[in-house]
């Protein structure tokens, strides 16, 4: 079942919860920006009436808000794990996990 523009929203701002999770935190200017969105439900560009649309209850959000948080948590585990070595502007050598593993 979709969620709401409402429900979405409180969706992403747990983003910041998976983030935590990894011993990262979020500090001004860090640009750190979650989106969430749903193509559950499609809405015609030439309606010609209203259209009624169901939503998940309120009371049912607590897993989905436990997977989203899940989710960050696990793709910036993921991102640390499989990040390359790279060497930038004037040989500037900044390592991968990986090859601290």
């Amino acid at each position: 079942m979709p969620l709401s523009s409402r429900q979405l929203g409180r969706l992403a701002r747990r983003s910041a919860v998976g983030l935590a999770r990894t011993g990262s935190y979020i500090g001004d200017g860090f640009g750190d920006i979650a989106l969430a969105f749903s193509t559950a439900q499609r809405v015609s560009h030439f309606a010609k009436e209203a259209e009624s649309f169901s939503f998940l209850p309120d009371s049912q959000l607590d897993p989905v808000f436990e997977a989203g948080t899940e989710t960050i948590e696990e793709a910036v585990l993921s991102a640390l794990v499989h990040a390359e070595t790279l060497t930038g502007f004037q040989g500037r050598r900044v390592y991968g996990l990986g090859d601290f593993l």
